[in-house]
């Protein structure tokens, strides 16, 4: 079915009550598979995904969705790539973002070489997590009253870091 409603997208021969099928398809895709959440938050900003980045991807669900005996036993995913190859970007970003969404009871330890990168990082989940896409894809995703106080910090951080790259 969304492969029929994406080749009518493309051909430009799609209906409006197509139109929002495929919309809604493409959102439940979101929740259900973090490679097709990815694609759907990225693809916007020309991200095109390689082997290695959809492999780490359903690796990542399978984590938390079908846990083997080795990952209920070691509960660690250690992950090695060239540098500037998506790593913090699908790992550190998208991934608690997705799961917040889909398991809030679930936590996330997220451990990093300093507190300047964390720092980046913050402010990139955020902007997922307030996302209008996001909104969409997790309609009863909110944000607790006590992380206002974070956001402001995020934001401020986020200037402070583009005042640095100018």
């Amino acid at each position: 079915l969304y492969k029929t409603l994406l080749e009518k997208s493309l051909n430009k021969t799609i209906t409006d009550d197509e139109k929002l099928l495929k919309h809604t398809v493409e959102l439940y895709l979101a929740r259900e598979d973090f490679e097709f959440f990815c694609t759907l938050l990225y693809s916007q900003r020309g991200y095109t995904w390689m082997w290695f980045h959809k492999y780490l991807m359903q690796r990542l669900q399978a984590k938390i969705e079908r846990p083997t005996e080795y990952d209920l036993k070691y509960q660690r995913l250690l992950v090695r790539m060239c540098d500037q190859h998506g790593k913090s970007t699908i790992m550190a970003v998208l991934f608690p973002a997705w799961c917040l969404g889909k398991y809030p009871h679930k936590q996330i330890l997220y451990l990093t070489y300093s507190d300047t990168r964390a720092e980046e990082i913050s402010p990139e989940i955020l902007n997922i997590l307030t996302d209008p896409i996001y909104k969409e894809v997790f309609p009863d995703f909110m944000l607790p009253d006590e992380l206002d106080e974070t956001v402001r910090r995020a934001e401020k951080s986020k200037e402070k870091l583009s005042k640095r790259q100018i």
